[in-house]
């Protein structure tokens, strides 16, 4: 925390933060303060009442906190266009615009961008010891094979003595390979991967491998045979763990709340996969993403696409389009309503080049949830809040292509099985309930501790 003399003049201390107190001032009279306070106040010391942006992680409290303060957030659908607003609201008013925004995109890399998928399945099978695949590994080997323990996810981070690392890094993903995540005693890391800068960016790695991944796993599979099994103990652990979680995440599936929520649309189109496993799923989103990456299994490597690392927006049409024309087979995007706007406008490409894509919107209303309120009481609506009710569909329509409108899970699959069924570009909005779903899906730790109601 830093501390002020004169909360008028805040905003000095971003040009001179190393500058000390005055004589007369102590500690205890001094004001608690915050990075997004001093933002703020620094923004209104320069006659600034505007920002133009688009809520995410970490910066959705500073936007609700400007808004709390008398400021003005204009959230937008991409972060391109709340940029080109403040570029014009600049150079209106000869004063900054600003444009907050989150990260920016980035992929290629891993276990299936390797495409040594014979290799990695040999290797798995033959030592038999359990693994995890993140997110755009999926379908490597089928998520529902026997030594896949995603369904224990927390339970092996914790409890396992040695991790491989086959592609897959030790970023914020996998909690940067340390903390609570990974439990109470030291872990040994083997890491396989192509970039040196990668070893030991985060913590040590006892057995770094450098290397293309189907050559290093080819080395390591002439020794295999020496290595021994894991345990029985081990494995039965993980077993029963596993299906604890399985059986309980079924009866959150089974059920048919009115309007939809997460789990109910995700077991829809988990049940449309699982009978089509050569259709191609894109997947962003918050709790959309979040949810359908433990929900929906893949059956067949580099048939699930998402944000991967970067956790971005904006990756949803243009991945679809971009799958569909190379594999030449349908593609599902499962899409958040925020996500979609970032590249919604991409349908008319969809329908130009004819292309068997099938967008589901989970509509919610609003980034995360629909709920939240202007605390001002003022006419804008909250910077999570989008219009009520949109409906997705249409836009399809107005393109010429086919347009469904789901508000149950059986609504839902119809809609899918005509799409497959037609191979039109269609657009499915389903509606979720607006109370569904957590601030920053499954990653609300990430968000700085608010103190937007503490001034």
């Amino acid at each position: 925390m830093l501390k002020t003399t004169n909360p008028n003049e805040r905003d000095k201390l971003m040009l001179t933060a190393t500058k000390e107190h005055s004589a007369n001032s102590t500690a205890e009279d001094a004001p608690l303060t915050d990075g997004f306070h001093l933002v703020i106040d620094a923004l209104k010391a320069n006659d600034i009442d505007t920002i133009f942006g688009l809520v995410g992680i970490p910066i959705t409290d500073l936007a609700r906190l400007a808004q709390a303060e008398g400021m003005r957030f204009i959230g937008f659908r991409h972060e391109q266009h709340a940029g080109n607003a403040a570029a014009i609201a600049g150079y209106m008013t000869q004063k900054p615009g600003i444009c907050l925004t989150v990260s920016a995109p980035g992929l290629g890399k891993g276990a299936a961008y390797a495409q040594a998928d014979q290799e990695i399945k040999d290797l798995v099978e033959k030592s038999g010891i359990p693994y995890l695949p993140m997110s755009m590994a999926k379908g490597l080997l089928p998520d529902t094979h026997p030594q896949c323990a995603s369904a224990a996810r927390s339970f092996v981070l914790s409890e396992a003595d040695t991790v491989m690392l086959i592609g897959a890094r030790l970023n914020w993903l996998l909690a940067h390979g340390k903390g609570k995540t990974w439990g109470n005693h030291l872990k040994k890391f083997i890491q396989i991967d192509i970039a040196p800068t990668e070893i030991d960016s985060n913590v040590p790695i006892a057995a770094p491998v450098i290397g293309d991944v189907g050559s290093c796993v080819n080395e390591l599979l002439k020794q295999i045979a020496s290595v021994p099994k894991p345990s029985s103990e081990w494995l039965s652990a993980i077993k029963e763990k596993s299906d604890k979680n399985i059986a309980k995440m079924e009866e959150t599936l089974s059920k048919n709340p009115s309007p939809m929520n997460f789990h109910s649309a995700l077991r829809v189109i988990r049940d449309v996969v699982k009978a089509n496993p050569d259709v191609n799923i894109v997947n962003e989103g918050a709790n959309t993403l979040d949810y359908a990456r433990s929900i929906v299994n893949m059956y067949k490597p580099r048939k699930r696409f998402d944000s991967g690392t970067w956790g971005i927006m904006g990756i949803g049409m243009g991945y679809a389009i971009g799958a569909a024309v190379v594999s030449k087979q349908p593609v599902i995007a499962i899409e958040g309503d925020s996500a979609f706007g970032f590249s919604g406008m991409e349908l008319e490409t969809i329908c130009r080049y004819n292309l068997p894509i099938i967008t589901v919107v989970f509509n919610n209303n609003g980034v995360y949830r629909g709920t939240d309120v202007n605390p001002t009481g003022g006419a804008d609506v909250a910077p999570t809040v989008f219009v009520k009710n949109a409906r997705y569909d249409k836009m399809m329509e107005a393109f010429g292509g086919v347009g469904f409108n789901a508000t149950t899970p059986q609504e839902l699959m119809d809609a899918l099985n005509q799409s497959l069924a037609s191979g039109k570009p269609t657009v499915i909005n389903a509606v979720i309930d607006e109370t569904a779903g957590t601030e920053s899906g499954r990653l609300t730790n990430l968000n700085p501790a608010s103190t937007a109601t503490k001034k």
